[in-house]
């Protein structure tokens, strides 16, 4: 399963990439479902890359990223998702977040997230968690979009 979302900033790809990028041990200051971040560097993180991941801690638990794709020049970022509390059925949770640069100081964010369930479970609960992760996506977008345009983290406590 995949979902895509994207969203429009008003400031610079490189500002943004900073943040999503450069930043990415430092989610917990515009990201609200996260209470705090340990940066993992147990691994060689790749070429460029901050670290070699990161682990949240959330309001669904703890949850586990480990960067497998990371490229400054393209401003694009994936990694591997571990949630503490997903069901068994949940299998193969990948992100990827790509910065493109628009013209009049202009930024669109594309979160491509995968998401692989295990039969027969995909079609019984597939679309509720298709529903739950889009949700969660489009709070981080708006987070992220908040948190660029303002330097400000929202004061809105997601709720998931």
């Amino acid at each position: 399963m995949e979902i895509i979302n994207k969203i429009i900033i008003n400031a610079s790809a490189e500002k943004t990439w900073n943040i999503v990028g450069q930043g990415f041990g430092n989610a917990d200051k515009w990201l609200s479902m996260i209470s705090s971040i340990k940066v993992k560097n147990d691994n060689t993180p790749l070429d460029g890359a901050p670290c070699s991941g990161r682990v949240c801690m959330t309001d669904i638990g703890k949850v586990d990223e480990t960067i497998t794709h990371y490229d400054e020049t393209n401003k694009k970022l994936s990694f591997d998702i571990k949630v503490e509390k997903m069901p068994f059925f949940v299998k193969d949770l990948k992100n990827t977040w790509n910065v493109v640069s628009l013209e009049d100081n202009q930024t669109k964010v594309i979160l491509d997230f995968k998401m692989e369930i295990m039969f027969p479970f995909n079609l019984l609960m597939g679309f509720m968690m298709k529903s739950k992760m889009g949700k969660i996506m489009k709070i981080s977008l708006k987070d992220l979009k908040h948190y660029v345009e303002t330097g400000k983290s929202r004061t809105d406590k997601a709720v998931v």
